[in-house]
């Protein structure tokens, strides 16, 4: 009995058909309340509309219970057929504007890396597709806590995922190549009420993981299934597979005992946090036009520590290197170099430069000019408490002082930025050693800095005088006086998104934040 009411409205919605035997059999009611008229429509071309409003009319009146049934079945039939028909149409619609709008997203925001040039999402894109995902936040740039060692993570958006990024510093001693970078955890992003979040440690593929918001700028990551990040051929394969990976060698190759040592330390000690991380935010240091050069971070050599990476910023008069990775001796977030762009230095021509103990007179002046010039500074702001607490007439030559002091050191920065413009030869001293011979050849300026010394463990740390080395806006160098080294450093060229500090106090506040985590 329910058979002819569903045949019945397909043929309905043909063209109106001339003989009525089309009919014949699928629905007796229908055929005697139309009779010729069927006929008749089919003559004229009606259209098909005509024939299901004399349809339901007829069929509702004259027929009897049964018929009834099939006429509402046919209503339902149709009313849900047309439902389906529009929400099929607009839905492909929607999606086709949806892929339109992505894509469009897509070319406007790409994200070139510095090894491969790879497609990837920003923040903005990820609001407008996934509206307001619970992970946006983690978006940027983060240190993870792995002891002294420290690290760079990266999180983006790369298609349907937001994946965090861990880049690694090139292998040693080759400065100048391109960061490497590798996985660690992926989010997919089509889950709108419980995202999956996968673990991309190891060798054997995407396996379950966990990711905790801890704060607004600290987060934790857990693997659940860490069997995947084990080698069948035990600690000894997976030593092998990470020196390869982290050094580009193996054990054999490496004849410094020292050095041996180091890397194994660090294997063991890195490979307890496979299963649980957590990252701290860190912003990318402010720039102003003032600046010698572009602030950002930077990969250098740190003798049998390997490359490391870290972050110039300049504060005024001062430029600081603070360390993003780290070792034993100095851990990531410690302040490793300071350059006082007050005291520029005249270095000595060509033939004397390469005598180490001419640098080093040189050197030694300025300290003693520095230490002099802050003792001053010290007696200067003990008279100004006391002239406080006198009555405020005499304020006045004091504000005068100030004013000729500013002056002063714009005078000298002018001078400093003049120099920096013209260049000037540059050889290593005799019994200077460098992890990279291929240094230029030619410098810009020189100044006056420190750089932060310890023992292993952090022990006994204090600041030795040494020599920041301009090179040009995207490489220095920095001699170690006491440790007869030099460290060549150059600039990562990664376009990070999300890593702008929204304020300079609070990048401040975020150095001050990880050197205290670090001591």
């Amino acid at each position: 009995m329910f058979t002819p009411a569903v045949r019945t409205p397909l043929l309905l919605l043909l063209p109106a058909p001339s003989t009525p035997w089309m009919l014949h059999g699928v629905c007796p009611g229908l055929e005697q309340s139309i009779g010729g008229d069927l006929g008749t429509a089919g003559k004229c071309h009606q259209s098909w509309l005509v024939c299901v409003r004399g349809a339901l009319g007829p069929c509702g009146v004259t027929a009897g219970a049964g018929q009834a049934l099939r006429c509402v079945g046919l209503f339902f039939f149709f009313f849900f057929f047309f439902f389906f028909f529009l929400w099929y149409f607009f839905e492909d619609v929607f999606a086709q504007n949806r892929r339109e709008l992505l894509l469009s997203l897509r070319q406007e925001f790409r994200y070139p890396g510095e090894a491969s040039q790879k497609q990837l999402w920003t923040g903005k894109e990820l609001c407008c597709d996934s509206m307001l995902h619970r992970y946006r936040h983690i978006l940027g740039l983060w240190q993870p806590d792995i002891g002294p060692y420290g690290g760079l993570l990266n999180v983006v958006v790369d298609g349907l995922f937001i994946i965090g990024w861990m880049y690694l510093p090139p292998h040693d001693p080759h400065v100048d190549d391109p960061m490497r970078f590798k996985p660690l955890f992926r989010i997919h992003l089509m889950e709108r009420k419980c995202a999956t979040v996968e673990c991309m440690y190891g060798h054997k593929g995407p396996h379950n993981g966990h990711i905790q918001i801890v704060k607004k700028d600290e987060f934790s990551t857990k693997c659940n299934q860490t069997d995947h990040h084990r080698m069948s051929g035990g600690r000894q394969e997976e030593f092998r597979t990470w020196l390869r990976e982290e050094w580009g060698r193996t054990l054999e190759d490496i004849f410094h005992e020292h050095m041996q040592e180091l890397i194994l330390m660090k294997f063991i000690y890195t490979s307890q946090y496979d299963n649980c991380l957590t990252y701290r935010r860190i912003y990318l240091p402010p720039s102003s036009p003032e600046d010698l050069i572009q602030p950002g971070l930077f990969k250098g050599t740190y003798g049998s520590h390997g490359l490391e990476i870290v972050m110039l910023s300049f504060h005024g008069k001062k430029a600081k290197g603070t360390k993003i990775t780290g070792d034993p001796n100095i851990p990531a977030g410690q302040q490793t170099v300071e350059i006082d762009l007050a005291h520029p230095l005249q270095l000595p021509d060509i033939e004397n430069l390469r005598d180490f103990s001419e640098l080093s007179r040189i050197v030694l002046e300025v300290q003693e000019q520095v230490r002099r010039e802050e003792q001053e500074r010290e007696q200067q702001q003990e008279e100004q408490e006391h002239s406080q607490q006198a009555a405020s007439q005499p304020a006045s030559p004091l504000g005068g002082e100030g004013a000729e002091g500013e002056e002063t050191t714009a005078g000298a920065e002018g001078k400093t930025q003049d120099k920096a413009s013209a260049s000037q030869p540059f050889v290593l001293p005799m019994g200077v050693i460098s992890r990279n011979e291929d240094y230029p050849r030619t410098c810009r300026i020189c100044f006056y800095g420190t750089g932060l010394i310890a023992g292993h463990g952090f022990t006994s740390p204090e600041r030795t005088p040494g020599v920041f080395v301009l090179f040009d806006d995207d490489r220095f160098g920095f001699i170690w006086l006491e440790l007869k080294s030099f460290s060549l450093y150059s600039r990562i060229k990664v376009p990070f998104q999300n890593a702008q500090a929204p304020s300079r106090e609070a990048f401040d506040e975020m150095l001050k934040n990880i050197q205290s985590l670090a001591t």
